[in-house]
């Protein structure tokens, strides 16, 4: 029998990408949700390798079928983390097979539902329900 490595893909990311990822990283770890490779998730392995160093001159966003690639040089700063953001987050992630996901095993093989409210917006997942209210502008 011959056995062979699995050749993974190389994918640069974008300037604008790597702001929606860097603009979500709280949010997504405050409510419990993940970023994650759909293909990978549903062979089991919903953990990307993003160990980076930050004076790096790259960063990696790496699952088993992709090699996620960024130079730290071209960064813009995050995008706001808001509920619009979390809209625009899976057209502009799902070209480098990037998804957000429930943390929860009974969750993290199913796509969240994202749907708009008005001014909010509604994620909804098997185990629970968030609504992201738009901020409230600050008054001195």
């Amino acid at each position: 029998m011959i056995l062979t490595d699995r050749v993974k893909q190389r994918i640069t990311l974008t300037a604008a990408q790597m702001a929606v990822i860097l603009g979500l990283e709280d949010f997504l770890r405050q409510h419990g949700l993940i970023l994650c490779c759909p293909h990978c998730t549903d062979e089991g392995h919903a953990v990307l390798d993003t160990e980076n160093d930050p004076r790096a001159p790259a960063w990696k966003i790496d699952c088993k079928c992709r090699e996620r690639r960024f130079l730290v040089a071209e960064a813009q700063p995050p995008a706001d983390a808001d509920g619009q953001l979390l809209v625009r987050a899976e057209r502009v992630l799902k070209p480098v097979r990037l998804a957000i996901r429930c943390g929860q095993r009974k969750c993290v093989r199913l796509p969240l539902e994202i749907a708009r409210d008005g001014d909010k917006v509604i994620l909804t997942c098997r185990c629970a329900k968030t609504t992201v209210h738009p901020p409230r502008p600050t008054v001195h």
